[in-house]
């Protein structure tokens, strides 16, 4: 029960006032009566109302009912995050933000990427596939690579994982596929650094101008339910 102390004197609810029902005689009874439990009653109700006083409340007969999400899962989202290359002769980048490699080198674009703090990341992955007139596929260290990591104040840039193109035919990998980069259960602190995804196209024998990057997602269990 949650109890207030009333001030002294005390106002109470009349015991003998009750509500005025159809088939009632007004013109009969204790009128004088009636009207001093009026009176009492909006004496308690003005004392309730103005913190003078409060009513005792019982819970015992009240049921609340709620949907509580307690069991915040994985979720995975695009970032809304805009490349910017190392060098601009070497990627295109649309209004879009989609990124068209366009020469053989070692040139990279980098995405920013908007992970809620605290959230626990888990992967990351990037949406590409490669032109189409592939021969063979680019193999070793000649494939498309994405690289996953953050910037931090004050030790630089810490890495947290990087992966291959892992396409096992030149038909997979000039349809749309990802490369995905597994994070170990990495809790983001927004408040100590910057978290990006780097990508180097496709170089050597087999490369062929137009390997593309349309979107970045990231996997990760926010640290407050996201209903998406």
């Amino acid at each position: 029960m949650l109890t207030k102390t009333f001030t002294t004197p005390a106002p109470s609810w009349p015991t003998g006032l009750r509500y005025i029902q159809n088939g009632d005689d007004l013109n009969t009874g204790n009128h004088e009566s009636q009207a001093a439990d009026v009176a009492q009653a909006l004496s308690y109700l003005k004392a309730t109302v103005s913190n003078d006083a409060t009513v005792p409340i019982t819970l015992a007969d009240v049921t609340v009912t709620a949907a509580i999400k307690t069991n915040i899962g994985s979720i995975t989202r695009v970032m809304p995050a805009y490349p910017t290359a190392d060098d601009p002769a070497a990627w295109s980048i649309d209004l879009k933000g989609i990124a068209e490699q366009a020469t053989d080198d070692l040139a990279y674009i980098i995405y920013w990427l908007d992970i809620p703090h605290g959230a626990t990341l888990t992967a990351v992955s990037v949406d590409v596939f490669g032109a189409s007139g592939h021969s063979s596929l680019p193999t070793g260290t000649d494939r498309a690579h994405l690289e996953v990591g953050r910037v931090i104040s004050p030790t630089g840039d810490v890495g947290l994982g990087d992966a291959y193109d892992a396409s096992a035919s030149v038909g997979a990998y000039e349809g749309d596929h990802p490369i995905t980069v597994s994070v170990a259960a990495h809790v983001v602190n927004r408040q100590t650094g910057r978290y990006y995804a780097l990508v180097r196209g496709e170089r050597g024998t087999n490369f062929v101008a137009g390997f593309t990057v349309r979107n970045v997602k990231c996997t990760f269990t926010p640290s407050v339910y996201d209903p998406g």
